[in-house]
């Protein structure tokens, strides 16, 4: 008989193997076999104590890390009071119980001037909820309701009548492609899905140029004609598709500085850059 002695997680084995009966190979297997299982058992150790680890964390999260102190920041059109009843949170919640996501899902629903909201949370307990809101800009007419619109399209308020127009100077009509559906605290849907870019993207150029403070209404209905009234209603410019916005505009105000003056009155057709056909009075011009 031959004993040959092997080491298993520290303790001392001998495996008694006959010479004539086991070959090498069922030696080999078997102390594979042994390997494993001390492997097997190291693991579950581990395991054992990862779990008993995480459950004490957890329960000293829940006992000791509560939100005692809750700031509001970035908030202007609602009062921390009334963001904090939109949040709907329980009496001094968990700090990590608390995520943004579920936040916004409650105020927006209630509150449609707040985007987005991100949590911070300030060890031990404090919690600070920061908010972003969206201010309006456009407004728009639907079947005879008036729609209250940020930069983003994002429908605000909703009414029966105009009386908020004289609350908020300065705001812009907008006449846009076919509208789907208009949900408070939600932007516009369009009834081609591609229209939303295109508006979006227009009102965006526009804004960017040194007559956005001077548009009264902008007409994006029609795509491929597209026309701005501004100063009051004297400038009515005919600016044909969405392509080179800016530079159009740009030679919109090389004519009106050439020739008009602040009692002018006329129409702008700059559809292509090559010419400007302005009609003044009873005139027609070409520049």
């Amino acid at each position: 008989m031959i004993f040959r002695k092997k080491t298993v997680d520290a303790k001392n084995e001998y495996v008694r193997f006959d010479a004539e009966a086991v070959n090498e190979a069922s030696a080999r297997r078997y102390r594979h076999k042994l390997d494993n299982r001390a492997i097997g058992r190291r693991f579950f150790y581990i395991l054992t104590a990862l779990f008993v680890c995480a459950i004490f964390i957890g329960i000293c999260i829940a006992v000791f890390f509560r939100a005692q102190n809750i700031t509001v920041t970035g908030n202007s059109f609602y009062t921390t009071e009334e963001l904090l009843e939109a949040c709907s949170l329980s009496d001094k919640p968990n700090l990590f119980s608390v995520k943004s996501s579920d936040l916004e899902k409650r105020v927006v629903a209630k509150l449609p001037y707040v985007s987005k909201i991100s949590i911070k949370r300030v060890l031990p307990s404090s919690l600070v909820i920061n908010v972003t809101e969206e201010a309006p800009v456009y407004y728009t007419i639907i079947d005879g309701d008036y729609f209250l619109l940020s930069s983003s399209l994002r429908v605000l308020v909703i009414s029966k009548d105009n009386s908020f127009l004289n609350e908020m100077p300065g705001l812009i009509r907008i006449s846009t492609p076919r509208v789907k559906s208009a949900i408070l605290g939600y932007a516009l849907e369009f009834i081609r899905d591609k229209n939303f870019d295109f508006t979006l993207g227009l009102i965006g150029d526009i804004a960017e140029t040194v007559f956005n403070s001077n548009i009264n209404f902008i007409d994006a209905s029609d795509k491929y004609h597209i026309v701005l009234i501004m100063f009051d209603g004297r400038y009515r410019i005919q600016l044909g598709n969405n392509e080179n916005i800016s530079e159009k505009l740009d030679f919109v105000k090389a004519v009106m500085d050439k020739s008009f003056n602040e009692n002018s009155i006329a129409q702008i057709n700059v559809e292509y850059l090559d010419s400007a056909i302005v009609t003044l009075g009873n005139g027609l011009y070409s520049y």
